[in-house]
C-alpha cells in the first residue's frame, strides 16, 4: 500500500513563498547606454556628466559620452571627448573607429585615415570601418587606399558567406 500523505518537503515547499527577485539596479553606465540606444543623446549627457566627475578615469563612460555627442551632431566635441578616452585608455574598446569617425565629420582627414587604419589593424572583421576609409579614399581621390581598402571589402565580405578568400 502506498502512503498517500504528502511528504514533509512537498509541504514545506507548499508553505514557504520563493522570495520575489531583487530588481537589479541600473547603474549610471547603463542607463546612458540606454538612453544612447533610445537615442536620446542629451538624457544621456545629463546622466554622464555628473558621473564623470566624480569619475574622471572611467574611459567607459568618456566613449559612452563622446558617442552622445556623435549622435548630435557635434562632431567637435566628439573628436575632443574620444581623445581624451586616447589618454585615459588606449585599448579602449572602439575607441579608434570612433575618433575616426569624428574626425571624418569634422573634416579631418589626416586623423580620420590614421585613426581608422588603427581601427581596422585593431578590428580586422569591422566591415564599416572599411566603409568609412573608403569614403574618404573616394572623397580625397586616394587611389592607392581606395583600392586596397575595395580588396580588404571583397575579401571580408567572401569570409562572410563562407568563402575562402581569392589568393592575389
Amino acid at each position: 500500500e502506498v502512503n498517500q500523505t504528502p511528504s514533509l518537503s512537498s509541504t514545506v515547499r507548499k508553505m514557504v513563498k520563493p522570495a520575489a527577485p531583487k530588481p537589479k539596479k541600473v547603474g549610471p553606465l547603463q542607463k546612458a547606454a540606454d538612453c544612447l540606444r533610445q537615442s536620446q543623446f542629451d538624457k544621456a549627457e545629463d546622466i554622464l556628466v555628473p558621473y564623470i566627475v566624480q569619475h574622471t578615469k572611467d574611459a567607459k563612460a568618456y566613449m559612452l559620452l563622446g558617442r552622445a555627442a556623435l549622435g548630435r551632431g557635434d562632431w567637435e566635441e566628439a573628436l575632443e571627448v574620444f581623445q581624451q578616452v586616447k589618454e585615459i585608455d588606449e585599448s579602449a574598446p572602439g575607441l579608434f573607429s570612433a575618433l575616426g569617425a569624428a574626425a571624418q565629420e569634422a573634416g579631418k582627414m589626416t586623423l580620420a585615415v590614421e585613426s581608422l587604419q588603427k581601427a581596422r589593424d585593431l578590428e580586422p572583421s569591422n566591415i564599416e570601418v572599411r566603409k568609412r576609409l573608403l569614403k574618404i579614399a573616394q572623397r580625397t581621390d586616394n587611389r592607392v587606399l581606395k583600392q586596397s581598402v575595395l580588396e580588404e571589402l571583397q575579401e571580408l565580405r567572401q569570409t562572410k558567406q563562407g568563402q575562402a578568400p581569392a589568393e592575389a
